[in-house]
C-alpha cells in the first residue's frame, strides 16, 4: 500500500527502529495510518499477512506504534512504540476496541 510518509516518523526512521530489533525493513511495505483505530481494524482484519508488512502510526514525533509481521502466513506482529520494544502479538485474536487499547497502553508506557 503506498501511503504518504509521516513527517513525524519517516520510512528511514521506522527502517532504523526496525533495524535495532534485527529485524530488516522494505520501505515499499511500509503503510501508514492518520488514525490509531484505522491501523487496528486494518492489522487486524486479516489472519494472514504477507511477513515484512509494516503499518505505522505516528501521533507525533514522541508517540507512536510501528508493528511489523514477523511470521509466515499469520498474524504476528512485534509491536514497536515511542519507548522502545514492546511485544509480539496475535493481532487478528483481539477485538478491535481491545487491541486499540493494548497500543494505547504500549504508547504510554
Amino acid at each position: 500500500m503506498d501511503t504518504p510518509e509521516s513527517p513525524d516518523l519517516t520510512r528511514t526512521q521506522v527502517a532504523n527502529l526496525l533495524a535495532a530489533q534485527d529485524e530488516p525493513c522494505d520501505a515499499s511495505r511500509v503503510s501508514y495510518y492518520p488514525a490509531l483505530e484505522e491501523l487496528a481494524a486494518t492489522v487486524a482484519r486479516s489472519a494472514c499477512w504477507a511477513q515484512g508488512e509494516v503499518f505505522v502510526y505516528a501521533k507525533n514525533a514522541k508517540r507512536y506504534i510501528v508493528m511489523k509481521q514477523v511470521a509466515p502466513s499469520s498474524c504476528e506482529m512485534l509491536v514497536l512504540s515511542n519507548v522502545g520494544y514492546c511485544d509480539v502479538i496475535s493481532a487478528n485474536r483481539y477485538g478491535h476496541d481491545e487491541l486499540v487499547e493494548a497500543l494505547l497502553g504500549y504508547m504510554q508506557s
